[in-house]
């Protein structure tokens, strides 16, 4: 297992330095074959004066105006 800037992942599935990658969106790679394993749900948190709060469904092009923190992707995984 090897670990890379996500954003790197897709090049180096493409160059063949790599058979397979995980990355969390589609890559812009027409040449790779995209298919998803694994489905991450998060919860909100949140003021219930947030106007978030009142929303039945979120996605996050929602929260463009809304200052907002997420956890850390690869934290605890050793690098190599």
């Amino acid at each position: 297992m090897y670990q890379s800037p996500i954003e790197d992942i897709p090049r180096r599935v493409r160059d063949r330095d790599v058979q397979v990658g995980f990355v969390r969106e589609k890559p812009v790679f027409r040449e790779l074959e995209c298919l998803e394993v694994y489905s991450d749900r998060m919860a909100l948190i949140t003021s219930p004066r947030n106007p978030p709060a009142s929303r039945s469904q979120l996605h996050l092009r929602d929260m463009d105006e809304c200052p907002f923190v997420v956890h850390t992707i690869n934290a605890g995984l050793p690098k190599k």
